[in-house]
């Protein structure tokens, strides 16, 4: 599959139920599967064996990804290429529900009604002219600020 139409969205982007599960069944890949996967992503061998330790090695991998402002067909391309393909199933899921739909979906509500129609606003030109004129007329004036509270010494 062609993914230079899914480049837009950042991994950030992503839901947290959505990376949740992505992470989830990476989490449970062969150690050598996840390995080749890390090493793409981290590119630094060190960081691979940090990853591997940790708890949660594939959010944190994403997260390091993340940072560097990683992009949602960037992932989709790496997991293809690794033929990592349930994983990556997870994402196109998520990918194909931002695609709009060529009829409406019925489980969506009703637009909100428009609200009436207000007249434009004068030029902002005009506005903030009238604002900075001195009203010459019987305009109130401001009161003035309270005096600053007494400090006991």
């Amino acid at each position: 599959m062609s993914s230079g139409d899914l480049r837009g969205p950042f991994l950030y982007n992503l839901p947290p139920s959505v990376l949740w599960e992505f992470c989830r069944i990476m989490d449970g890949l062969s150690d050598l599967d996840w390995t080749r996967f890390a090493s793409e992503v981290l590119g630094d061998q060190i960081a691979v064996r940090l990853a591997e330790r940790r708890e949660r090695r594939t959010d944190w991998v994403m997260n390091q990804w993340e940072t560097r402002n990683g992009r949602v067909g960037e992932l989709i391309d790496l997991l293809e290429c690794l033929q990592l393909l349930r994983p990556r199933d997870v994402i196109l899921g998520w990918v194909s529900s931002l695609k709009p739909s060529s009829s409406p979906s019925p489980s969506l509500p009703p637009p909100p009604p428009t609200p009436p129609t207000v007249p434009p606003s004068p030029d902002p030109s005009d506005h903030t002219r009238r604002l900075s004129t001195t009203d010459k007329g019987g305009g109130r004036t401001l009161p003035r600020p309270a005096p600053p509270p007494r400090s006991e010494v």
